[in-house]
């Protein structure tokens, strides 16, 4: 079974994928950019926004496509004061509830200071804080992590400079605070039992 973990964000957003099956393992990691369009191209934000929101939606859907999740856990809803930080809140929520439709996949939300508790024993940990735990529990994210930086190009799009490389660490820490939840554990236990029956 397959755990998904998002740290949402219109710019970048940050995943994770734990599978479960014999031992617990990340076998996905990283982080995924949008890029805004070139104030001098005439492109209007309004448009803008659509095409970002598109490409957020397809690179979802290659997460869920490939690695089949039986559930996603992500940061919860948070609303900034701002109406175009918040319209890009929205525009980012509305493709990853659309994804989870589509795939039939059930959502568990995270309030933010309760993944750096329940990861790092403190709602005020700071990032590498969290990402120290996160490698410590999988070593494997900071291999996966060097890898991808590694088959970047410099001033490729998808280059992840090391102040966002964070959103991937959060989205692992996601599922961490998210495991012991009544609906992952019950999702858990339906999964092994049809595991048992179909062997």
């Amino acid at each position: 079974m397959k755990i998904l973990g998002i740290d949402p964000g219109f710019g970048f957003f940050g995943f994770a994928v734990l599978d479960t099956d014999s031992h617990e393992e990340i076998v996905e990691f990283g982080t995924f950019k949008t890029e805004k369009s070139d104030k001098k191209s005439g492109v209007y934000a309004a448009d803008d926004n659509v095409a970002r929101t598109r490409e957020i939606y397809r690179k979802l859907d290659v997460l869920f496509s490939v690695h089949r999740p039986a559930v996603m856990c992500t940061e919860a809803q948070s609303w900034p004061r701002s109406a175009s930080a918040s319209l890009k809140v929205a525009l980012f929520w509305g493709a990853l509830i659309s994804i989870c439709e589509v795939y039939r996949v059930p959502i568990v939300q995270v309030q933010p200071k309760d993944m750096k508790l329940a990861v790092a024993g403190s709602k005020s940990a700071t990032k590498d804080s969290v990402k120290s735990v996160v490698v410590d529990r999988w070593p494997e994210t900071a291999r996966i992590m060097e890898r991808r930086l590694e088959s970047y190009p410099k001033g490729h799009i998808e280059n992840i400079p090391p102040g966002e490389q964070v959103h991937a660490y959060d989205a692992a820490g996601v599922i961490i605070a998210a495991f012991d939840s009544e609906l992952v554990q019950a999702i858990i236990t339906a999964e092994a039992n049809i595991a048992r029956r179909g062997a």
